[in-house]
């Protein structure tokens, strides 16, 4: 099912590039570039698909350590084949695409010797193989809702690029530049919410709900201390972290100010990782159609019309993000003190 997906995205990706970017209004300057790492990250697609498959696996079986080890393998060998791929080779944006790529591998190779070696139930035996209806069908069931809710909230992404877009490079760059780190804060919450959905799944089937709700807590609790952390981080030291990814001063000063309105925001954007890990987990479908409906909505809501205000300009990209993570984040919190993921199963 894995491989059908990952085809699927090949075929899209890789022959639909250019109107894609098209349709993103992406500026002429970097038009070849961004078909270049579109192109060949889609083709790569099998990979990040096989890992995260992997990932999710090892979770469900109580083992939420390893991945993160791994993940951290996977960073480390991405970036040294960066530096190898533009410094030696001079492959340039094509190098990066593959570097990416390529670690992505390393981590489905890794991963699947680790399972091989851990988790019985890896070890290919004869008739394993057939394709069991009954199973297929349920994990569809359960994994068409949040593929959906992802879509959705990748479009949504889109949709405020191409509102980036319009402003120029220098915002372009500036705009990649930020979701590149703000991609490290949502590391701490990606995992979290990872691994409440492992957690989740395993007590609503032994019907222990006291202890999924002391996970919520204890959830809620880590990324109010993480969100207050990087509030103070992006406030005091946002231009110093920038300078590490660009030099141009203009950009660097348009992402310190992005950071700074941004990061106001970052315990809204946590709190819809807990919930969404914790209702992923017990199998609430319905929240993950109306999780990926409310963020398309908000930053098309709010896109247009803050760009277009004299007073916000270009600022209201980020203002967007921000305001669509605390829109989100109250209505996942209301979702999930309704309790229907409770009452599905008692």
């Amino acid at each position: 099912m894995l491989a059908l997906a990952a085809l699927l995205i090949t075929l899209i990706g890789g022959v639909g590039t250019e109107a894609i970017l098209k349709l993103m209004d992406t500026p002429k300057a970097v038009f070849p570039h961004a078909v270049t790492y579109l192109r060949v990250t889609a083709f790569g697609s099998i990979a990040s698909l096989l890992y995260s498959g992997l990932f999710s696996i090892m979770r469900s079986f109580g083992d939420s350590k390893t991945p993160v080890f791994i993940m951290i393998f996977s960073c480390v060998c991405n970036v040294a084949l960066d530096l190898v791929m533009v410094l030696c080779f001079q492959m340039g944006v094509a190098g990066v695409a593959l570097a990416t790529v390529a670690a992505q591998l390393l981590a489905v190779v890794v991963s699947f010797w680790h399972a091989y070696r851990s988790i019985p139930w890896f070890r290919i035996r004869a008739g394993v193989g057939k394709p069991d209806r009954e199973l297929m069908v349920k994990t569809l069931q359960l994994g068409l809702p949040i593929a959906g809710q992802n879509a959705l909230i990748a479009l949504s992404c889109n949709v405020l690029q191409r509102v980036v877009n319009g402003f120029g490079e220098t915002l372009v760059t500036a705009n990649t530049a930020v979701s590149k780190i703000e991609q490290l804060v949502q590391q701490p919450f990606t995992s979290l919410s990872s691994a409440l959905t492992a957690f989740t799944g395993q007590n609503v089937g032994a019907r222990k709900y006291d202890r999924v709700r002391k996970g919520f807590r204890t959830g809620c609790l880590f990324i109010v201390a993480v969100s207050a952390a990087m509030l103070v981080v992006m406030q005091l030291f946002g231009r110093q972290i920038l300078g590490l990814f660009v030099s141009d001063e203009s950009v660097i000063g348009i992402g310190a100010r992005a950071l700074q309105i941004t990061s106001w925001f970052y315990a809204f954007l946590g709190l819809i990782y807990v919930v969404r890990g914790t209702l992923n987990g017990a199998g609430d479908t319905v929240y993950s159609a109306l999780n990926g409906i409310v963020e398309l909505c908000c930053r098309i809501g709010f896109a247009y019309p803050l760009t277009r205000a004299p007073q916000i300009g270009m600022w209201g990209c980020f203002l967007c993000s921000g305001l669509t993570w605390m829109v989100t984040g109250i209505l996942s919190l209301w979702r999930y003190l309704v309790g229907k993921w409770e009452k599905t199963y008692t």
